[in-house]
């Protein structure tokens, strides 16, 4: 049986990046959204800053505020936090596999414990 890989971007794009494309092609401010929403300004603010993520409720309200759909809004949001889920693993990975490496991008030198533990080792494969 062949598996597949599949391609992933390791470019995070924030929805909030798009949501701030958009108030400002429309002339709109971000406490302008938040009247028409009903919602806190620093909570648009947060969400442009990509500190607060876009909840399905919050979806809704820019669906109704702006005419974009919600699932838009919800899907660029799971796609942002996927993203960096993989980007988190991938450097967990990295930084397991070549402790040295990482010790050293922080310039710290490791211990004779670590370069003990990172000494290569045989590994079993079914290729």
């Amino acid at each position: 049986m062949t598996t597949r890989k599949a391609l992933h971007s390791d470019l995070a794009y924030p929805p909030g990046e798009l949501l701030a494309e958009e108030l400002e092609a429309r002339g709109m401010t971000q406490k302008d959204l938040a009247r028409l929403m009903n919602r806190p300004a620093q909570a648009i603010n947060e969400i442009i800053k990509a500190k607060k993520a876009i909840t399905p409720e919050t979806a809704l309200g820019l669906e109704a505020a702006l005419g974009i759909e919600a699932s838009l809004w919800t899907n660029l949001e799971a796609d942002y936090r996927l993203t960096l889920a993989r980007n988190r693993q991938r450097e967990m990975a990295i930084a397991e596999s070549r402790p040295e490496e990482t010790l050293h991008q922080f310039g710290l030198t490791p211990s004779l414990q670590i370069a003990e533990e990172s000494a290569p080792y045989e590994t079993d494969t079914d290729d």
